[in-house]
């Protein structure tokens, strides 16, 4: 409780009590807080914010190369599978000509077991000859050569179509799996025949085989697949695929395949 004012000597009571009332009506001052500045807090957050984002980034690295090696492992074990069976081919092949040059130099067996034992020799070599053609394949990925390293226009198989007008086609795009970037881009695909005599160059946008040009988007590599609808009196000879790559590569690819049909 505030104590009375003290009226000076000399001063009227009207004026002092005036004076009084004036002091008495003004408003206490505000309470005023003074917050200490502490530098060192301010470092502390900072440093362990900074500390959080590189945990982070670890964390995403590592997660990215357990990604990468799992996939590597996979393509390991195919491989595997694979040269495992080309032996096991290898060896039945060779148990069959032997076989066979036994049946010849006796002259025990008919003709027709003669030309059974020369029909599967064949088929065990086409059946060889498209393993070893895988086994390349998968070894390019996982230890490609020097000149291998890039994105490849790998293989263009064409089935043909129930209607017998056209064809079915797969592509397989492929790159190096040391190569960790994803490469995205298009392929633009040409046939390359005759009709009436003349030479003549037919896209696969003119023939109807869906989107065009085709999209692709891949780390390893990415089957396209389509049909391909021919016109009347075209005689295909080859088809010329053109792949094309966007953003930093920007690169350019062109392979011509000859027209030939794989077996259904």
């Amino acid at each position: 409780m505030r104590p009375d004012p003290v009226r000076p000597a000399g001063i009227h009571d009207e004026a002092f009590a005036m004076s009084n009332m004036r002091s008495s009506s003004r408003p206490p001052p505000a309470d005023l807080a003074v917050m200490p500045h502490r530098p060192q807090r301010e470092r502390s957050l900072l440093a362990l914010a900074l500390c959080a984002v590189i945990l982070a980034g670890l964390i995403g690295w590592g997660v990215g190369r357990v990604q990468t090696q799992a996939r590597a492992v996979t393509l390991g074990s195919e491989l595997d599978a694979l040269v495992e069976q080309h032996a096991a081919l290898l060896a039945e092949r060779d148990r069959l000509e032997v076989v066979l040059g036994e049946a010849q130099v006796a002259q025990r067996v008919d003709t027709g077991f003669d030309d059974h034992v020369r029909t599967t020799l064949t088929e065990q070599s086409a059946r060889i000859a498209a393993l070893e053609d895988e086994v390349r394949f998968y070894r390019n990925i996982m230890a490609p050569e020097a000149d291998g390293d890039g994105v490849q226009i790998a293989r263009l198989e064409l089935m043909p179509r129930i209607d017998g007008r056209g064809v079915r086609f797969r592509l397989l795009l492929a790159q190096s799996a040391r190569r960790r970037e994803e490469v995205s881009g298009h392929v633009e695909l040409h046939v390359l025949g005759e009709r009436a005599g003349s030479a003549e160059v037919l896209e696969v946008e003119d023939i109807g085989a869906g989107r065009y040009p085709m999209p692709f988007r891949f780390r390893y590599f990415q089957d396209l697949v389509g049909e391909i609808d021919l016109p009347e009196g075209f005689r295909p000879e080859g088809v010329q695929v053109i792949a094309r790559g966007v953003g930093a590569d920007g690169f350019r690819l062109e392979r011509t395949f000859s027209w030939q049909m794989q077996e259904v």
